[in-house]
């Protein structure tokens, strides 16, 4: 296998690596603790006017 290759193999596992780590991180902090899960409020006006069903999220 040439080194161009490895080199491109092991900056992927890396890759894999860091993003799995990251969502680790976000899954489990703390902040999910105290935050409370809000719903998706439907935006009647925008919908109408994109003709397509528009939600939005609140997020304080």
């Amino acid at each position: 296998m040439p080194l161009l290759e490895l080199k491109q193999d092991a900056e992927a596992a890396d890759s894999v690596a860091l993003r799995n780590d990251y969502l680790k991180k976000t899954l489990t902090a703390r902040v999910y603790d105290v935050a409370r899960e809000t719903e998706l409020e439907r935006a009647p006006n925008l919908s109408a006017r994109l003709r397509n069903p528009v939600y939005l999220k609140r997020e304080d």
